[in-house]
């Protein structure tokens, strides 16, 4: 519940590592870009030659750029350590990554010149095809890597029967018996421990017991002591690995031995989370059928317990908040963390992670700031590549707001759409945009043509001399129509060449004539790159 959740406990553990090594050995392993790495992942920040004046300091204004920086540090710091010895990247459970995670190892492993490295990435087969993580990293991952599957799948039936009879012992049960309950394992070799220990039960007390798995734990369910069986649900709520103290806190339960009994039983596992002891369901069929068993108020309640427990940690996690609080019902506070935590995700430049909790806070209909959150989501689709989808964002963000604002997201959402290749849908919002400023796109090439040609004659009549003025100093509608001039010679750029210079060269006037220093450099080097495509002369 963090971005960039998959690597987490691998940079947790890399940490450790570093902090390991002597002092020089840092200084030899730090990447150049580091400071860029440390807003990814804080945990770095404890190492001091990564967080030395002597680094390169992140300057880029573009998140965009500062992700691709980080993504290129942790290439270049693996590198590194592969380079002094074998290394070897595990990552267990990579079901429950996010797409954030799947693309920076995408990146690592980009060819060519990837590192040497074997990446050893663990996951369940319940629920891999609605995986995130794996269905980004399908799309993330080169040609040229060397990619292998080694399926642990179920037992062949053959090894399933014999399995059985091992844990059978010396307890007499049919054949038929035997070969039901092999079927109904389906070759897994937890079912298959949970029915033959149902089977022994049987011969033991002479009460029948069901075969089928589902009955079978409904009605292991139904012995457990409340407490326990308290514990449980709250656990199968959570659906994630869950801390220990925070599981048996939210379930009201002081009694270590509870959490024994689960763990004996096999319905929990225990598994090591950021350093801690955790807790979760020991198969997701255990979590379904245990959260069958419990009534719409039981759900609501422990969603209600879980919050509370998770708001009263030392370092309360929004993510988790937001999901139980909506599960209690409570939308108002839901939407509020959910907020929250896609503003901590977009601050460590994981965009996807931040739009999904954006698009969660909206869904919650939430009653104070829809505007906002709308105009924040399209931000991080856009550092997320995702340009259609920002500009929907960004056209939503326009209910409510003043003229001007409007304005200015009507042409982002027209730029987006432009740079995404929604040609026809950016230029009518474009048109529309353009008539409402008193500006107007060329009919025809020729008329662009002629356009461009008389500016580019008038630039060089006037020259390029500005007098600096600060933005501030400027009318916010005189900024607007240098911006939409200049997003429109960069949208058209790859599909109406012509248009697009015409537009690039008002936009170079206007940007000299107002003097504000970043867009006159913007619109400079624009123009240099318009001009170097028709080239020059060369004398034979």
């Amino acid at each position: 519940s963090m971005p960039f959740k998959a690597l987490d406990s691998l940079v947790d553990a890399l940490a450790r590592h570093l902090l390991t090594l002597p002092a020089l050995d840092l200084e030899r392993l730090a990447p150049r870009d580091a400071l860029a790495l440390t807003r990814v992942f804080p945990v770095l920040r404890q190492i001091e030659a990564f967080t030395s004046t002597r680094r390169r300091a992140v300057v880029a204004p573009n998140p965009q750029e500062v992700r691709r920086r980080a993504f290129d540090a942790v290439r270049e710091l693996v590198a590194r350590l592969a380079d002094r010895q074998p290394l070897v990247l595990a990552i267990d459970d990579v079901q429950w990554g996010d797409a954030d995670s799947a693309r920076l190892v995408g990146a690592l492993l980009r060819q060519p010149d990837a590192p040497a490295v074997l990446v050893v990435l663990g996951h369940r087969s319940e629920g891999a095809a609605d995986s995130e993580f794996l269905r980004e990293l399908g799309a993330q991952t080169s040609a040229g890597v060397d990619a292998r599957t080694i399926e642990v799948g179920p037992l062949a039936m053959n090894d399933a029967r014999k399995l059985a009879c091992m844990h059978l012992g010396s307890a007499r049960v049919s054949d038929d018996r035997i070969d039901r309950l092999v079927r109904e394992s389906g070759g897994v070799p937890y079912f298959i421990e949970e029915l033959v220990r149902a089977a022994t039960d049987e011969r033991r007390d002479g009460e029948a017991v069901p075969l089928a798995m589902d009955d079978l734990l409904r009605a292991r369910l139904a012995r457990l002591p409340e407490a326990a069986a308290r514990l449980l649900a709250t656990i199968a709520v959570a659906g994630r690995p869950l801390r220990q103290k925070l599981a048996t806190r939210a379930a009201e339960v002081d009694d270590p031995a509870m959490l024994q009994v689960l763990k004996a039983g096999g319905l929990v596992r225990g598994r090591s989370l950021a350093g801690d002891k955790a807790v979760e369901c020991y198969h997701d069929r255990v979590r379904e059928t245990t959260v069958g068993t419990l009534s719409p108020d039981g759900l609501r309640e422990r969603h209600r317990r879980l919050a509370v427990a998770y708001e009263a940690a030392a370092t309360p996690d929004p993510e988790a908040l937001a999901q139980h609080l909506a599960g209690a019902g409570d939308h108002v506070r839901a939407a509020e963390f959910a907020v929250q935590a896609a503003e901590r995700a977009a601050q460590t430049l994981a965009f996807e992670r931040a739009a999904q909790m954006y698009r969660l806070a909206l869904a919650l209909d939430p009653p104070n700031q829809p505007r906002t959150i709308h105009i924040a989501l399209g931000e991080v689709l856009a550092n997320a590549g995702r340009g259609a989808e920002a500009a929907d964002a960004f056209l939503s963000g326009m209910v409510g707001a003043p003229a001007g604002e409007a304005l200015d997201l009507e042409r982002r959402a027209a730029r987006h759409l432009l740079l995404a290749g929604h040609i026809d849908r950016g230029l009518a919002l474009l048109a529309c945009l353009l008539r409402q400023i008193g500006m107007r796109l060329p009919a025809t090439p020729a008329g662009a043509l002629w356009s461009l040609t008389w500016r580019r004659s008038w630039m060089a009549i006037r020259r390029l001399g500005h007098r600096e003025r600060a933005e501030a100093e400027l009318p916010a509608s005189r900024l607007l129509e240098i911006d939409v001039a200049a997003d429109v010679g960069n949208g058209l750029g790859l599909t109406a060449p012509i248009r697009a210079a015409d537009f690039h060269a008002r936009y170079l006037r206007m940007a000299l004539a107002a003097g504000e220093p970043r867009r006159v450099a913007r619109a400079l080097a624009g123009e240099a790159a318009f001009v170097a495509i028709a080239g020059v002369k060369v004398m034979a």
